[in-house]
């Protein structure tokens, strides 16, 4: 019986060893993957962002940001098709981050008094919107890209 017993308590200990041995722990880091949100520091510094927006009275508007850390930016614009110099445009201003219904918006508040927003798309992408915040109904390019 003592034998029995001696034997049953050695292969316990082999057999629970030899599973410990085979157990694997899966540790799982999450990250947030929620693009539309992000943070300042992540978008400057010296950030430049390009593409053509859409224009009233014009082809299209050739524009041109970059942001700077202290939250400075410089904004420059042209008109597509014009033939003068006089269709660039370069204003400069402070720019905010805020939240918004679950969405990250950039707003350029120019020297001027004048302002743009933007949604905010990682750190790759933002799209223009309209005064009101909200994304602007047309077949027209809305994105500017990150340079």
């Amino acid at each position: 019986m003592k034998k029995v017993l001696l034997f049953a308590i050695v292969a316990w200990t082999i057999t629970s060893c030899e599973r410990n041995s085979k157990n694997v722990v899966v540790v799982y880091d999450t990250i947030n993957t929620d693009t539309s949100l992000i943070k300042i520091d992540s978008i400057a510094p010296d950030k430049n962002f390009s593409g053509v927006l859409p224009c009233k009275d014009c082809d299209g508007l050739n524009s041109f940001l970059t942001l700077h850390q202290d939250s400075s930016f410089k904004y420059s614009e042209t008109k597509l098709g014009a033939e003068s110099s006089d269709s660039l445009i370069e204003k400069s201003g402070k720019y905010i981050v805020s939240d918004l219904d679950k969405k990250s918006i950039l707003s350029l508040n120019f020297n001027d008094g004048s302002f743009k927003h933007f949604q905010v798309y990682g750190d790759t992408s933002l799209q223009l919107l309209n005064a009101d915040k909200k994304e602007i109904k047309t077949d027209e390019n809305t994105f500017l890209n990150k340079n």
